[in-house]
């Protein structure tokens, strides 16, 4: 089941064809298996300025939100142009065998994208398979693009490994992963509190784009191990990103850092 769910079932051939400028406000999903899903099409036509606002999506008990082996999302947007993820409470989403995703922002093209004022929390997975990975908010920004992610809260983000991995498999906020767009990360705060088994970063950079950092909170409380591994921020090689005037903490211990560049 899906709480609300904007697609069509032919690819759009001109704008014409796309759904744009639809809102959704101050809508509650609860039981369900995902959240709130807007798929367009392609790159080419994309859905443009849909706004997705002052939203609930999970009730305020454990497990509210997916509980199978397919992907869940709080809320997700696909192949949206100038999109706004404003102002909503994600929680309580979780999969007993897949990735999960709290707030995802995938292709997204524009210069007018904003993902802001969210407060993204208890989302992880019951699976101890180190395939699946936890994420908080996340961004994939096609070439030429722009996200702005700000004021957003990201915490209790879990994952039920039971044996220490270096593989980075809770990401509080991630960008860069796919596509070479850029983003512009302001004043959120995140907290990791994960145990000593998976790996985990507060701001995660991927591979791809440049990225402004500036003005946030980045912790990680994460129990130290001789395996995993825990950051404040990590970014992969290829991209390019500035930091400045940023909190940035890692619990001591072994294998915990700053960043990594």
């Amino acid at each position: 089941s899906i709480g609300i769910y904007q697609y069509t079932s032919t690819s759009a051939t001109n704008a014409t064809g796309t759904n744009s400028n639809n809102t959704y406000y101050n809508v509650t999903v609860e039981n369900a298996y995902q959240g709130i899903i807007l798929n367009g099409t392609s790159t080419t036509y994309p859905d443009e300025y849909c706004y997705i606002e002052s939203c609930i999506v999970g009730a305020n008990s454990i497990n509210d939100i997916g509980m199978g082996s397919t992907a869940p999302a709080g809320i997700r947007a696909t192949y949206l142009k100038n999109v706004s993820i404003i102002n909503n409470i994600v929680r309580n989403v979780t999969s007993t065998g897949a990735s999960v995703n709290g707030i995802f922002s995938q292709n997204t093209s524009g210069t007018n994208n904003n993902i802001a004022n969210n407060n993204v929390y208890t989302i992880g997975t019951t699976s101890t398979s180190s395939s699946y990975y936890i994420y908080g908010i996340r961004v994939e920004i096609v070439s030429g693009a722009v996200a702005n992610i700000y004021n957003n809260m990201v915490s209790n983000l879990h994952h039920a490994i039971a044996t220490a991995t270096s593989t980075i498999l809770i990401r509080g906020i991630e960008v860069g992963s796919s596509g070479t767009g850029s983003s512009n990360v302001f004043y959120n705060s995140v907290s990791i509190t994960e145990d000593g088994f998976p790996s985990s970063a507060a701001m995660y950079i991927g591979t791809n784009g440049n990225h402004n950092l500036a003005n946030n909170i980045f912790a990680n409380f994460s129990t130290p191990n001789a395996t995993s591994l825990r950051y404040a921020i990590y970014k992969g090689t290829g991209s390019t990103f500035n930091s400045n005037y940023n909190d940035l903490y890692v619990f001591p211990g072994t294998n915990s850092f700053i960043g990594y560049y």
